[in-house]
């Protein structure tokens, strides 16, 4: 049977659920009861290597893993991916000796869902209260011929009959790769064994070994955003938290009370709660 799911269209000012009266019987699909959103701007960060306190941000394991990087913006990005995670743990009430890795890589904890993925200026994560993967890709000149070699008939049809075919890809490539990690499978499931379909009402699950979810997908400042869920959600009744903002803040008020001598801690993540679109 194929699977229902939410989706936005690739234009903001577009956006719209996917709603199939066939499956509109209560019952039939679970509604997600949480989820959040997070993102990090690398660009408010300075290098972790020139400004260490930074790396008080995240644990002893992250810092070894961003220090390890030789670019600046690689730091900055892994930076991000760890006081998202950092966040995520200390909402939950969750140490960071809970954390794990599976085998392909990604971050997990037993009973928590969540996902992180950056790209460019961006970091971002999703934590939901079911099986959730995000992914999210900077809107450039498209490589075509991965399309052609390793998406479906269906898939490549749409890019093509797209008047912004990059735009299309990178919103399907997102899609893909977010259906992809939430699986928890990766990279490890190839692009062809499986296929999304763009439909009038937004976009759906068709031929898959795996299973069923529902996408959500948005675009801002020339990204690509997408979200695969195994509940129905609403990605547009949702914000970004924009942790920096408030790290940002925090960090400064705690420098100028130092230098009237105070000795504070830098607060727990758990009390940032800055929001933006």
């Amino acid at each position: 049977m194929k699977c229902l799911m939410s989706s936005d269209l690739p234009d903001l000012t577009r956006r719209s659920r996917l709603r199939n009266k066939k499956h509109s019987q209560p019952g039939i699909f679970k509604k997600v009861k949480m989820m959040k959103l997070y993102r990090i701007n690398i660009n408010m960060l300075d290098d972790p290597l020139e400004n260490k306190r930074l790396l008080e941000l995240v644990g002893s394991e992250r810092r070894k893993k961003v220090i390890r990087y030789h670019m600046p913006d690689d730091r900055k990005r892994s930076l991000g991916a760890g006081i998202i995670i950092r966040k995520i743990l200390d909402e939950n009430g969750l140490p960071e000796s809970r954390l794990k890795y599976s085998e392909n890589g990604k971050p997990v904890v037993d009973g928590l869902f969540f996902n992180v993925s950056h790209a460019g200026d961006y970091v971002v994560g999703v934590q939901s209260d079911c099986k959730v993967g995000c992914d999210i890709e900077k809107i450039v000149k498209a490589p075509f011929k991965i399309a052609e070699q390793y998406f479906k008939k269906k898939e490549a049809e749409y890019i093509q009959s797209e008047q912004e075919m990059d735009k299309a890809f990178f919103t399907l490539w997102t899609l893909k790769e977010s259906y992809m990690k939430m699986t928890g499978k990766g990279m490890s499931l190839s692009l062809d064994s499986f296929e999304i379909v763009r439909t009038e009402n937004g976009f759906i699950l068709g031929t898959s070994p795996e299973e069923r979810c529902f996408f959500g997908t948005m675009l801002f400042d020339g990204y690509s955003f997408s979200v695969s869920n195994e509940t129905d959600f609403d990605l547009t009744q949702l914000e970004f938290y924009d942790i920096m903002s408030e790290i940002m803040s925090t960090m400064e008020n705690q420098a100028a009370a130092k230098q009237k001598g105070s000795q504070d801690e830098l607060p727990d993540c758990n009390r940032w709660t800055g929001r933006c679109r």
